[in-house]
């Protein structure tokens, strides 16, 4: 075989070899699928240390749920939790026509849901803004979303998070306060295991997630609250899922404020 042939045989290879190397792996589609949760936890971790190899795939898959009127939810909430993470321009469009779709929104938003965090982060943190007309509505969503960008921003007239008070329903001599009580003496990391999917105890979890949605000062945690999230601590009232949203919230800002990036 000639030295031209072997030449532009390797050339041939090297550029196959590159540009395998350049595609991003299957980690959305175990990210969205599977049943394992180590699994998809692994594939969460590998989408973050690649972000911008899978954004034209999260795109598509956001354009599709929403043309399509895919009803997995639980599918569409995870690519929901990562569009607010990684935070393209390329997501707007679905995200917004998802949002004005009332079939979606009343099927899942009763109370807090990711359409909702995602938009009040876009809001708050990107240049995007919401129309103007939105301002001038009484939709129960339209309006929620409003009081989510300015607490957001900083508004005097609406909570800073997304706050439950669970002690002023409580008598000083329950034991849900004590327990209360004994977990403000954690540390953020205890609480997040405490509040997860792991933790059997549903008490525990949902009084773990009122504290931790105190408790986060800085965006030390950051991915972590997201998987939290991901992973769905949700009760019947909703109270634990906005309490996790309260954590990410305060946690956002507080990388906002030191113009870091998500850990």
């Amino acid at each position: 075989m000639t030295k031209p042939i072997l030449s532009a045989l390797l050339t041939i290879f090297m550029l196959f070899i590159n540009l395998n190397a350049s595609l991003p792996s299957d980690s959305l589609d175990k990210f969205l699928n599977s049943a394992e949760r180590s699994e998809r936890k692994a594939a969460y971790l590998d989408i973050l240390q690649n972000k911008e190899a899978y954004i034209d795939q999260i795109q598509k898959e956001l354009e599709t749920f929403q043309r399509t009127k895919d009803r997995r939810f639980n599918i569409l909430n995870r690519l929901l939790y990562l569009a607010a993470i990684i935070r393209s321009e390329k997501f707007i469009d679905p995200l917004w026509k998802m949002f004005n779709d009332f079939d979606y929104l009343f099927s899942t938003c009763i109370y807090c849901c990711p359409i909702d965090l995602t938009l009040t982060l876009y809001a708050t943190y990107t240049t995007w803004s919401p129309p103007n007309e939105i301002f001038d509505t009484r939709n129960g969503m339209t309006v929620h979303l409003k009081e989510a960008i300015r607490r957001e921003k900083g508004s005097k007239d609406v909570p800073l998070i997304r706050e439950h008070y669970y002690p002023q329903y409580l008598s000083p001599e329950s034991q849900e306060l004590i327990l209360i009580r004994k977990m403000e003496l954690l540390s953020v990391e205890e609480l997040i295991k405490m509040a997860g999917p792991e933790n059997p105890d549903g008490t525990q979890r949902s009084f773990a997630t009122y504290v931790l949605g105190l408790a986060i000062i800085d965006d030390k945690n950051l991915t972590e609250l997201y998987w939290l999230a991901i992973e769905n601590p949700h009760d019947v009232s909703g109270i634990d899922l906005c309490n996790v949203y309260g954590a990410i919230e305060r946690a956002e800002r507080a990388r906002a404020q030191k113009g870091g990036h998500i850990h």
